[in-house]
């Protein structure tokens, strides 16, 4: 799905992959994204938020660091 952010750059998500998501599902969900976006809001900005956080794995190995230094 292709559309303009609040200050007109060009953004794209994807819904999800043909094979396991079913056309009604593709469709809700374009809908409520569509409503998001004309509420304000970036989908794919916060996507990439959510990807940038740190994963469990890093915040173990981080408590295991400070434990074991």
């Amino acid at each position: 799905m292709s559309f303009r952010n609040f200050t007109g750059q060009q953004r794209r998500i994807t819904i999800g992959k043909v094979e396991l998501v079913s056309l009604h599902d593709s469709r809700k969900k374009a809908k409520f994204l569509s409503s998001e976006i004309e509420n304000g809001k970036d989908p794919a900005a916060e996507h990439s938020e959510i990807r940038k956080a740190p994963s469990v794995e890093k915040w173990c190995a981080r408590y295991m660091d400070t434990l074991f230094w």
